[in-house]
């Protein structure tokens, strides 16, 4: 059976439970195949979520 540590994978400094991450991009894959709308009436598709990830990423790599 794997340990702790080895079900868990490094995220921007903190240890997030591979499990956590899981949901987040079920989530995601959800959200994209159902068409759901944010609060301001955009769809979420594939071009959008890539924008708010490439956001995220220079964010990130800014801090």
């Amino acid at each position: 059976m794997a340990t702790k540590a080895e079900r868990a994978v490094a995220l921007h400094n903190l240890m997030e439970d591979a499990a956590t991450a899981e949901i987040s991009r079920t989530q995601v894959w959800q959200w994209l195949k159902s068409g759901a709308k944010l609060d301001d009436g955009r769809v979420i598709t594939h071009e959008l979520y890539e924008d708010f990830r490439d956001d995220e990423i220079i964010q990130i790599k800014m801090q």
